[in-house]
């Protein structure tokens, strides 16, 4: 069964069990468990207070059971959103992760590296579709879910919803030609030679995007890839609408600049392979300049009977 399939039947038995929950939220795995989930870009603390209007709050997650649930189908819903508000934060007791319904922080599944250190990073996110978790700076703009209230207590007599059922561990993997990195769950292809738009568009038609990168580990996972180290490689980094941003439209958070880079030579970022101080660390270049590039695509998902 896909993932669709198992999104499908999630909200078949949702939608059968609605009358207890609020109008337009969907109900989880118990009978007083509601969620809303809302697809608009917010940051945490107006997407709290959003939560808030609603009697609820930005939710927790408690088990591993409640996070591969919401994790496996929010991936349906944002399928280009890799991160999504939760309650997590450490901004009401600093330096402390608390939940702002105030359940005990218990239950964690943080990404590797992660909680990020960084001043600022004090707010969580659920990374989808793998379902690892983040501190993010809390003034990103995401989609988030809110956890509300069943609208009667007649949830607490009657029969509770079923359950749908968890999808198995899911298995990962790329074609031929392409590498998976775990820790993002994303499959890399080294490409050459063409101009960054034509980079972009080989990438496009092989369904995915010149690549953006988040991180040094997945920095130094795509550096590792290139062949033999053989000349630069465009990414997705550029600033053809006057601003860097990745041609994903995922947050810019993580860069690699070289020394004194980006120096205005141009409107798009490679990594750079030419021997010196700046070696393996990012340049801006003319984007009609001929290079290698990488692209960028998730990896297929397989589930076990």
């Amino acid at each position: 069964m896909s993932l669709f399939d198992y999104f499908f039947v999630f909200l078949t038995l949702l939608l059968g069990c609605l009358a207890d929950c609020p109008a337009g939220s969907l109900r989880g795995s118990t009978s007083t468990n509601c969620y809303k989930v809302v697809g608009s870009p917010t940051s945490f603390l107006e997407a709290q207070s959003i939560c808030l209007s609603h009697n609820g709050n930005l939710t927790s997650i408690n088990s591993a059971y409640e996070n591969l649930f919401l994790a496996s189908n929010l991936a349906e819903l944002f399928p280009t959103s890799p991160n999504i508000w939760t309650g997590g934060n450490r901004i009401i007791v600093p330096g402390n992760w608390t939940w702002m319904d105030n359940r005990p922080f218990s239950y964690t599944n943080w990404n590797k590296g992660q909680p990020s250190s960084v001043s600022g990073n004090d707010c969580l996110t659920l990374n989808l579709p793998a379902g690892t978790w983040s501190a993010q700076s809390c003034s990103l703009t995401l989609p988030f879910i809110c956890e509300v209230p069943s609208t009667s207590d007649q949830a607490l007599t009657s029969a509770p919803c079923t359950a749908p059922t968890v999808p198995p561990h899911p298995t990962y993997s790329c074609e031929s030609g392409w590498h998976y990195f775990e820790y993002t769950n994303q499959c890399y292809n080294i490409s050459n030679a063409g101009n960054w738009q034509t980079a972009r568009l080989y990438c496009m038609q092989v369904g995915g995007q010149l690549a953006s990168i988040h991180n040094a580990a997945e920095n130094g996972f795509i550096i590792d890839i290139i062949p033999n180290l053989d000349g630069d490689t465009w990414i997705g980094l550029n600033k053809l609408e006057g601003s860097w941003e990745w041609i994903d439209n995922t947050p810019v958070g993580y860069t690699d600049w070289a020394y004194k880079e980006p120096s205005g030579d141009g409107s798009c970022a490679l990594i750079n392979n030419v021997n010196g101080y700046d070696r393996l660390h990012w340049n801006d270049y003319d984007c009609n300049g001929i290079r290698n590039f990488v692209c960028k695509k998730s990896a297929m998902v397989s589930y076990g009977k």
